[in-house]
C-alpha cells in the first residue's frame, strides 16, 4: 500500500512573508564588514529587539501575525480532514509558531531550529487547547558520499 499522498496542495499563506527591508539587510552587511552599525539597528538591538525593526515591525507584531496565518491553516486542514499538513517556513516563523503553542513551552529563541530543518509535531489537542506537541526535530540536508558510506 502507497502511503504517499496522491496530490499534494500548495499555497502562499500572506502571513508567513518577511518584512525586513532588503536595503537594510544589505547595509547590515556592509556595517559589518566594516565595524560600524547603524544606530537604528543597535537602538533596536539594546531595546531587546522588542521595538520595530528599521522598515519592519516589531517582533510580537511578527509573532502575531504568523501565529494567525498558521492557526488558519491548521483550522482549515482539520475542518478538511486532512492526515498531515506540511508548512515550509523561514526559522522565525517557526519560532513564533512553537513559543505560542509549542509543547514542551520554550521561549521564542529557544525554538530556533537547525538549518533546512525544523518540527514534527502532534495537533491531537488543537481544537481543545490550541497546543501542538513535539514529537521530534528534523533537518533534511543531503548526507555527504562520506556520511552515507558510514
Amino acid at each position: 500500500m502507497n502511503d504517499k499522498p496522491s496530490s499534494l496542495d500548495a499555497l502562499l499563506a500572506d502571513g508567513f512573508t518577511e518584512r525586513f527591508a532588503r536595503e537594510y539587510l544589505d547595509i547590515l552587511e556592509r556595517e559589518k564588514a566594516s565595524g560600524m552599525y547603524d544606530p537604528d539597528y543597535l537602538a533596536w538591538l539594546e531595546a531587546n529587539k522588542t521595538a520595530a525593526r528599521p522598515d519592519g515591525e516589531r517582533i510580537q507584531d511578527f509573532c502575531n501575525r504568523s501565529c494567525a496565518a498558521f492557526a488558519k491553516l491548521v483550522e482549515e486542514s482539520l475542518a478538511q480532514h486532512k492526515q498531515q499538513l506540511v508548512i515550509v517556513a523561514h526559522g522565525g516563523i517557526q519560532m513564533a509558531v512553537m513559543s505560542r503553542y509549542g509543547l514542551p513551552r520554550r521561549d521564542y529563541h529557544d525554538w530556533c531550529g537547525p538549518n533546512a530543518g525544523g518540527y514534527r509535531l502532534d495537533a491531537a489537542n488543537w481544537q481543545t487547547d490550541h497546543t501542538l506537541q513535539l514529537l521530534e526535530t528534523v533537518q533534511y540536508t543531503k548526507a555527504t558520499q562520506s556520511e552515507a558510506a558510514l
